[in-house]
C-alpha cells in the first residue's frame, strides 16, 4: 500500500513539474488523430459508419479542453472572450440549424489550441500527411483503393490518386506546401523552392487543379522574391522591409477575398456576356453560388444544403450542385454569424503575425486566402491547419525579443 502510495505522490510531483509539455504532448495526439480520420475520408478507401467514432474524439478533446482550463493558471478575462465567443456560437450554428459536424471539430480544435506551439502542430500536421499522402498513391497506384481518372468534355485528363477528386489531392498538395514553408520560413533553400514548383508543374499537368496550381506557384514566387530581397540586402548592410501598407493588405486578405467574390456572386447575371466570361473562369463559381443565395437565401446561424459534387466517382451528375466557394459555402451554409467570426479570427491571427514580423504567415495567409475563393476547405482540417493558429503559440523562442512593430 506504501508503495502505490509512493507511487501516486511520484506521478503527481512528475505531472505539477510537466504539466505544460504533458497537456502540449496531449493536445498534438489528438490533433494527429482527428487530422487523420479526416485525411482519411477524402480518400477512396472504403470506411465504416464512424459517427460513434467521432463522439469518442469529440468527448475526448472536450474533457482535454476542460482538464487543462482546471490545470492552467488563471488567464485574463480579454484572453477568454473570444474563445468562448467562438466555442458558443460554432456550438449554436451546429445545433440549431446546419449541423455540420466539421463546426464540432473546428471549435474544440481551436480552443483546445490555446497555447500550444503552433509550430508543433504544423510538424504534426506536415508527418502525418506526408505519410497519408504517400499510403494512399500507393494504394491507389497498386490497385488497392480506386484510382479516379476523369476525362470531362474540354479538359485534360485529370487524376485523383486515390483521393476523392482531383482538386481535393491537388489541395492536399497545396496546403502541405505552405506547412512546409512555415516549418522553414526565412531558412528555406533554392532547392525547396524548386520542389515547390515541381509540385505546382505535377498537380496542373495530372489534375489540371488550375487554382491549386497557380497557388502553389504564387506561394513559390513570393517567397523567392523575398529570398532574393533579403539577401541583397544583407550584402550590402541593410535590412529588407516590406512596406506597412502591403503588409496590411495581407491582414485583410480575409474578408477582402470573401466580399468581394461575395459581392460578385451577388451581382452575377447569367444573360451577360461580361458575367459569362467571368463565370467561365471561376468555373461556374458565380453562377452555382448566386443559384444558392437566390433558393436558400441568407441566415445568422446557417442551415443544411443539400449538394451533388463530383468526388467519389466519375459517372456523369446531371443535377450537379456544390458551393466550392469557402466564403459562399460558409455564408450559406454557417450562417452570417460564422462567416463574421471566420473573418475576425483571421484578422486577428495576423494582426498577430504582423506584430511578430512574421511575414512568411503573412504570405501563407494571403495564398489561402485567395485559394478559399475557388475551394471550398477553409474550415476542413483534412487540408487548412492555420486557422489552429488564432489562440496557440505562434512566437518561436529564436524570434521572441525580436518582434517589431509592423517591421520585418
Amino acid at each position: 500500500m506504501e508503495k502505490i502510495k509512493n507511487r501516486i505522490q511520484i506521478i503527481e510531483f512528475f505531472l505539477e513539474k510537466h504539466k505544460t509539455e504533458v497537456l502540449e504532448e496531449t493536445y498534438l495526439l489528438l490533433f494527429a488523430a482527428f487530422f487523420f480520420d479526416a485525411f482519411l475520408h477524402t480518400t477512396m478507401f472504403q470506411l465504416k459508419d464512424h459517427s460513434q467514432l467521432h463522439l469518442m474524439m469529440w468527448i475526448g478533446m472536450l474533457v482535454f479542453v476542460f482538464v487543462k482550463a482546471s490545470l492552467s493558471e488563471a488567464m485574463k478575462i480579454k484572453e477568454m472572450i473570444m474563445p468562448a465567443i467562438t466555442w458558443l456560437f460554432f456550438m449554436v450554428a451546429y445545433g440549431r440549424r446546419s449541423r455540420y459536424e466539421v463546426l464540432i471539430t473546428l471549435a474544440l480544435l481551436i480552443v483546445g489550441a490555446q497555447g500550444v506551439s503552433f509550430r508543433k502542430i504544423i510538424w504534426v500536421y506536415f508527418v502525418v500527411g506526408i505519410i497519408m499522402m504517400a499510403v494512399m498513391i500507393t494504394a491507389a497506384e497498386a490497385g488497392m483503393i480506386e484510382n479516379l481518372v476523369y476525362h470531362q468534355p474540354g479538359r485534360k485528363q485529370r487524376i485523383a490518386f486515390g483521393s476523392v477528386y482531383p482538386t481535393d489531392f491537388s489541395a492536399h498538395v497545396f496546403y502541405l506546401c505552405l506547412a512546409w514553408g512555415y516549418l522553414r520560413k526565412d531558412r528555406i533553400k533554392t532547392v525547396e523552392l524548386a520542389v515547390f514548383l515541381l509540385c505546382g508543374t505535377g498537380v496542373y499537368v495530372f489534375c489540371e487543379a488550375r487554382m491549386n496550381a497557380a497557388g502553389i506557384v504564387l506561394f513559390t514566387v513570393f517567397l523567392a522574391y523575398r529570398k532574393v530581397r533579403l539577401y541583397w540586402a544583407a550584402k550590402r548592410g541593410k535590412i529588407y522591409e516590406l512596406s506597412r501598407p502591403i503588409q496590411w493588405l495581407m491582414i485583410i486578405s480575409v474578408p477582402l477575398c470573401a466580399g468581394i467574390f461575395t459581392l460578385l456572386t451577388m451581382g452575377y447575371q447569367a444573360e451577360s456576356l461580361f458575367w459569362q466570361s467571368l463565370n467561365k473562369l471561376t468555373t461556374s463559381r458565380l453562377s452555382l453560388g448566386k443559384k444558392g443565395i437566390t433558393e436558400y437565401g441568407f441566415s445568422w446561424f446557417g442551415q443544411f444544403i443539400p449538394m451533388v459534387g463530383s468526388g467519389g466517382g466519375t459517372e456523369p451528375r446531371p443535377n450537379y450542385f456544390f458551393l466550392d466557394s469557402s466564403y459562399i459555402n460558409i455564408l450559406l451554409c454557417m450562417g452570417t454569424v460564422v462567416f463574421c467570426i471566420v473573418c475576425v479570427l483571421y484578422v486577428r491571427l495576423s494582426v498577430r503575425a504582423y506584430r511578430q514580423g512574421n511575414v512568411v504567415f503573412l504570405i501563407i495567409l494571403l495564398c489561402a486566402a485567395l485559394q478559399c475563393t475557388i475551394e471550398h476547405h477553409m474550415l476542413e482540417i483534412a487540408y487548412n491547419p492555420f486557422l489552429l493558429a488564432v489562440f496557440a503559440k505562434i512566437a518561436e523562442p529564436q524570434t521572441e525579443g525580436k518582434m517589431m512593430k509592423g517591421r520585418t
